[in-house]
C-alpha cells in the first residue's frame, strides 16, 4: 500500500508540475486550460487507483490473518480445557441430564433406555462428550466441531455402532460429570494427572483433591460398575454419594468420605483395597490398573472371573496382592515379575494358568516376597529348585497344587520360613534331616500325600512349631523320645500312617497340645503312658484303631477337666484293662 500510494503521489506531482510549466510557455490560455484539465483528471484517476489499492490490501491482510486468529482459538481452547483460560465456543450441557441419563443406565443397564427421551442432536452430542472425556483434560469440545459431526452421518453411524454409552466406564465417567455442583453446564473440572507441587497441598486443599485425585475416583468407579457394586454385601452408599435431585454430591471421592475398603494415603492418594468376601462379581476391568500408588489390594473370596489384566506390571508400589478363591482364569501375566516391591502374592484357589514349563518361573523373579499361595493351581512337577531365590519367604502355601517328587533340599535354604502347607500333593520319599534347618518354622502341613521313611530326629529343633500334620502317609517307625522338645505344639496329627512301637512318656510335656490324633496307626502297641494327664489343655484326642491299652484312670482325671474331650468312633477299639471309672460316664464317645 506505501509502495502504490508513494508512485501514485509522485506521478501526479510530476504532471502537475509539467502542466504548470507548459502553461507558462504556452501561446494562448486555450492551451492552459487544456493542461489544466488534463493535470486534474489525472490527480482524479490516481486517488481512485489509490482507493482501490487501500481496500485491495485491507481483504488481503484480512485472508493473511485467519490461519493466525484459528491458531489462537485453538491455543485458547486448549487453555481452556487445561484450566489456564476460558472459551465461550463450547456445548452447554446440563449436568442434570448427564445424571438422568446414568440413573436410567445403571437402574435398566442398556442404551435403549435413555435414548428414548433425548433427541438426536443431543443423544450425538452426549455420545461424543463421553469419548472426549479422558484422565488429563475436560470433555468440552468446541461447537465447530460437534456442528460438523452432529450433520455427518457417517459420524453418527460410527458413534453407536462402536460406543456403548451404558458400559461401566461411561458409568463412572456419567458420575463424575454429574457430581460437581457448581455449574449446571461444560467445561468440565480437570483431570489432570498429579505433579509434585500438588502433594504440596494435602488432603485438606480441596483445589488439590479434586485436581490430582479424579483419577483415582474414576478407576474405582469403574471397578464398582464392572462388578456389580450394587450388589455387594457391605455398606457401599458412599462409593455414589447421596444423589439428591438425581446429582451427585459433591463429597463422594474416596478419600472425603471414607469409602468402605478405601484406605488414603495422607495426599489423598488411594493406596489400599479391603473388598475381600464382599460379593463382587464380574471382570476385573483395565481401568483398576490407574491405581498406581495401590501398596495393597485383597480381592479374595469373591466371584471375579476373567483375566488379570497385564496392566498390572504397572503397579510398581504394590506390596500387597490378593485374588483367592475366585472364578479368574487364563494365563498368569508375565508383567507381574514388574512388581519388584511385591512382598505379599496369593492367587490360590482360581483358575490361573499357570506356564507349562517351568511353572513358577514369573513368579520366582520376585526378590522381596513373603507369601506366596499358589495352592489348587496346576503346577504339576516339583518344586523347582529355583525356590531358593526366595530368601525372604516366610509363607508357602502350594497345597492340592499337583506337586510331586521328592523334596528339593533348596525348600530348606528358605530359613525364615514360618509356614510350610503342601496337603494334598504326591511329595514322595522320606523327611529330609535338613528339615530342622528351619528353626523358625510355626506350621508344618503335609497330609495325604505320600512320605515313607521315619521320622527323622532333626524334628526335635524345630522348637517353635506349633502344628505338624502328617495324616495320611505312609510313615512308619516309632517315636522318638525327643518328641518331648516340641514344648509349643498345639496339634500333632500322625492319623492313617504305619507308625509302631509304643507312646513315650515324653508325650506327657507337651503341655500345650489340644489335639492328639494318632488313629488308623494299627501297629501302635502297648499301655497309655500315665503323663498324658498332664496334657491339660487338650481338647481332641483320638485313638482309635490302634492296640494302646491300659486304665483309664489316668485319662478320666484329663476328661474330668474338660468337658469338650472328642475320643474318636473308634474307640471302642482301645483294649483297656479294668473297669471304667463311674465318672467317666458322663463322657460322650464320639
Amino acid at each position: 500500500i506505501t509502495l502504490i500510494t508513494t508512485t501514485t503521489v509522485s506521478t501526479v506531482t510530476t504532471i502537475i508540475t509539467l502542466g504548470d510549466e507548459n502553461v507558462t510557455k504556452a501561446p494562448s490560455s486555450e492551451q492552459w486550460y487544456t493542461k489544466r484539465w488534463l493535470a486534474h483528471c489525472m490527480v482524479l484517476l490516481a486517488a481512485i487507483i489509490l482507493l482501490f489499492a487501500v481496500l485491495a490490501g485491507t481483504i488481503i491482510a484480512t485472508l493473511a490473518s485467519l490461519p493466525s486468529t484459528s491458531t489462537a482459538t485453538s491455543n485458547n481452547d486448549d487453555d481452556s480445557r487445561n484450566g489456564n483460560g476460558s472459551s465461550n465456543n463450547i456445548i452447554p450441557i446440563d449436568r442434570a441430564l448427564l445424571s438422568e441419563i446414568f440413573n436410567h443406565c445403571h437402574n435398566n443397564g442398556d442404551d435403549t433406555s435413555f435414548r428414548s427421551f433425548l433427541s438426536e442432536e443431543m443423544e450425538i452430542i452426549v455420545v461424543t462428550q463421553l469419548q472426549n472425556f479422558n484422565l488429563t483434560q475436560d470433555a468440552a469440545i468446541s461447537a465447530d466441531t460437534m456442528a460438523e459431526e452432529v450433520h455427518d452421518t457417517n459420524v453418527m453411524a460410527q458413534h453407536f455402532n462402536n460406543f456403548t454409552v451404558c458400559s461401566p466406564q461411561n458409568l463412572a465417567r456419567l458420575h463424575i460429570l454429574s457430581s460437581t455442583p457448581v455449574n449446571t453446564s461444560l467445561p468440565l473440572p480437570s483431570l489432570r494427572p498429579a505433579s509434585d507441587s500438588d502433594n504440596a497441598g494435602g488432603i485438606d486443599n480441596p483445589d488439590v483433591v479434586v485436581n490430582f485425585n479424579n483419577v483415582d475416583w474414576y478407576a474405582l468407579l469403574v471397578l464398582y460398575f464392572a462388578t456389580r457394586g450394587h450388589k455387594w454385601g457391605n455398606p457401599v452408599q458412599k462409593w455414589l454419594g447421596n444423589r439428591n435431585n438425581n446429582v451427585a454430591a459433591a463429597d463422594t471421592h474416596p478419600c472425603q468420605s471414607a469409602w468402605y475398603g478405601v484406605v488414603c494415603s495422607e495426599y489423598g492418594k488411594v493406596v489400599k483395597i479391603n473388598l475381600g468376601s464382599n460379593a463382587l462379581e464380574g471382570t476385573l476391568p483395565t481401568e483398576f490398573f490407574l491405581l498406581t500408588d495401590l501398596i495393597s489390594i485383597d480381592l479374595s473370596l469373591n466371584n471375579l472371573h476373567g483375566t488379570i489384566p497385564s496392566e498390572i506390571g504397572g503397579m510398581e508400589s504394590l506390596t500387597s496382592l490378593d485374588v483367592t478363591y475366585n472364578f479368574l482364569s487364563g494365563d498368569l501375566p508375565t508383567e507381574i515379575e514388574q512388581l519388584a516391591s511385591l512382598e505379599f502374592f496369593a492367587i490360590g484357589n482360581t483358575k490361573i494358568v499357570l506356564p507349562a514349563v517351568n511353572p513358577l518361573a514369573t513368579i520366582l523373579n520376585l526378590p522381596e516376597l513373603r507369601f506366596l499361595g499358589v495352592s489348587g493351581l496346576n503346577i504339576e512337577g516339583s518344586i523347582p529348585t529355583e525356590i531358593a531365590n526366595l530368601r525372604h519367604l516366610e509363607f508357602l502355601l502350594m497345597d492340592h497344587a499337583g506337586v510331586l517328587g521328592t523334596f528339593p533340599p533348596e525348600v530348606f535354604e528358605l530359613t525364615n520360613l514360618n509356614v510350610l502347607l503342601l496337603n494334598d500333593n504326591d511329595i514322595t520319599g522320606s523327611i529330609p534331616s535338613e528339615v530342622g534347618q528351619l528353626s523358625k518354622l510355626v506350621g508344618l502341613y503335609l497330609i495325604r500325600n505320600a512320605l515313607t521313611g521315619t521320622f527323622p530326629s532333626e524334628l526335635s529343633k524345630l522348637t517353635t512349631l506349633e502344628n505338624m500334620s502328617f495324616e495320611d502317609n505312609r510313615i512308619h517307625g516309632s517315636f522318638v523320645p525327643t518328641i518331648g522338645q516340641l514344648t509349643q505344639l498345639s496339634t500333632l496329627n500322625v492319623n492313617l500312617n504305619r507308625l509302631s512301637g509304643t507312646l513315650p512318656s515324653e508325650i506327657g510335656l507337651l503341655t500345650n497340645l489340644k489335639a492328639f490324633l494318632l488313629s488308623g496307626n494299627t501297629m501302635m502297641t502297648g499301655n497309655i503312658p500315665e503323663q498324658i494327664s498332664n496334657l491339660s489343655n487338650l481338647r481332641v484326642l483320638r485313638l482309635g484303631y490302634t492296640h494302646l491299652s491300659g486304665s483309664l484312670d489316668e485319662l478320666c482325671r484329663v476328661i474330668e477337666r474338660t468337658s469338650t474331650i472328642s475320643l474318636a468312633s473308634e474307640a471302642w477299639y482301645l483294649r483297656f484293662i479294668g473297669e471304667i471309672p463311674i465318672d467317666c460316664i458322663c463322657c460322650q464317645w464320639i
